[in-house]
């Protein structure tokens, strides 16, 4: 009789410890998977937030081009109001991926560039540094969102002094 106990028991122990080990390695794989969920979801948004940034900047470039033939004098390659709509709807299409200080920027370089298109902008040479005072901003808070912030000891508006004086003052 006592092996028979003797074998019930480490019969029992082998259920138990196999049963315990079942669950041990279910909440590990279900841990894991939702850890791979989050990471999917997460790189989704990124890259959802990187093709709008991608479009809005893809305007602003035909926006600043056509500023920048307006500040010169020189004929229209575009039409500034197809331009400003085009504009005005990446910017909204920004607002809806993109965080608080992307969406903050993106509205404050798409207002620049509105002005540089239709109202007193400066002329020549000036109208680049008019720009830049908004771009740049919207740069870092995109390459900050999406995760290429470089350190801050080479960030570009350590190389561009005179916008970095300007943003200071505007502050």
């Amino acid at each position: 009789m006592p092996s028979t106990l003797v074998t019930s028991v480490f019969t029992l122990a082998g259920v138990v410890l196999g049963s315990v080990g079942t669950i041990a390695g279910q909440y590990l794989a279900t841990r894991e998977s939702r850890r791979a969920a989050r990471a999917a979801a997460s790189q989704a948004l990124r890259s959802e937030r990187k093709a709008a940034v991608l479009a809005f900047l893809e305007v602003c470039q035909r926006a600043e081009n056509a500023a920048e033939d307006r500040a010169f004098g020189r004929e229209q390659r575009a039409d500034p109001d197809a331009l400003k709509h085009d504009l005005w709807y990446q910017q909204k299409c920004t607002e809806l991926v993109a965080g608080g200080h992307v969406r903050s920027a993106a509205f404050d370089y798409a207002d620049r560039l509105t002005a540089a298109l239709f109202e007193d902008a400066p002329t020549g040479k000036e109208i680049f540094d008019f720009i830049a005072k908004k771009r740049l901003p919207f740069i870092e808070a995109a390459r900050v969102e999406l995760g290429f912030d470089v350190p801050s000891g080479r960030r570009r508006r350590l190389r561009i002094p005179k916008l970095q004086e300007q943003r200071e003052d505007n502050r």
